[in-house]
């Protein structure tokens, strides 16, 4: 799965495709940009970071605070600069990314965002989003991430649980988890790598135009970083940002 935001190709017919581009449009449309306060959220503040400070290498490896502290402060300098912009003037913040697709939907904020690249389609195949909206994805990067199964060392059938994550793995599995009417996330197969009915079948999902190209959702893929980066950053922007909500 992958970060993306989510617009209406009607109400924004030319969205922002950078960061640069996003801090200009929001500055340009006071009131009608905003994020949540959770995970999707603080994804979404990572992104930014990571293309304020050089891309993703900067972090890589363990956690550093001196590369954190620096990343940071310039993160929160590009957000002294657009907060006042914000739904809001940045005072509150939706709680969750439910209620950023509410506002969306009712016309309070031109932006939502996923950390599911297909939500977009989803919710408008649900009647929750509008049927013309879009997702994309910035051209400095976006955070892409996996689902994982754990199996803890003191589990009494972990040969049973290791076939289950096997099955998880299979192309049926795979390819099912992947049709948006069932879940709508990406597959973590290398689908070159399938036999050719595999391939097609993969490749017959990715027909719907609100939802990103295969290939640009590669392109624009950033890693995570270790864990400790997120925690940091989200504590750190509550105490410095949210002055209000929850």
């Amino acid at each position: 799965m992958q970060f993306a935001l989510i617009y209406d190709s009607v109400r924004t017919p030319t969205p922002p495709r950078t960061v640069a581009e996003l801090r200009a449009w929001i500055v340009a449309h006071p009131g009608r940009f905003t994020h949540d306060q959770g995970f999707a959220g603080a994804t979404f503040l990572k992104g930014v970071m990571y293309a304020l400070s050089g891309g993703v290498a900067t972090f890589a490896g363990g956690f550093d605070s001196t590369r954190y502290e620096a990343g940071r402060d310039t993160l929160f300098a590009w957000l002294a600069g657009v907060t006042p912009s914000f739904w809001r003037r940045g005072e509150t913040y939706p709680p969750d990314v439910a209620a950023m697709h509410r506002l969306f939907a009712n016309g309070e904020i031109d932006f939502s965002m996923s950390n599911n690249q297909n939500e977009a389609v989803t919710k408008a195949r649900q009647g929750v989003l509008p049927p013309t909206v879009r997702a994309l994805v910035l051209r400095d990067g976006m955070i892409a991430n996996t689902h994982y199964v754990g199996i803890p060392a003191s589990a009494p059938n972990a040969a049973g649980a290791m076939v289950v994550a096997d099955f998880l793995l299979s192309p049926e599995a795979q390819l099912e988890k992947a049709k948006v009417d069932v879940w709508g996330d990406g597959t973590v197969l290398a689908t070159h790598t399938l036999p050719p009915e595999w391939r097609a079948s993969f490749a017959a999902l990715d027909g719907d135009p609100r939802a990103v190209p295969r290939d640009t959702l590669t392109r624009y893929a950033r890693p995570e970083v270790a864990p400790a980066y997120h925690e940091r950053l989200l504590r750190d922007w509550r105490r410095r940002f949210r002055t209000g909500g929850p």
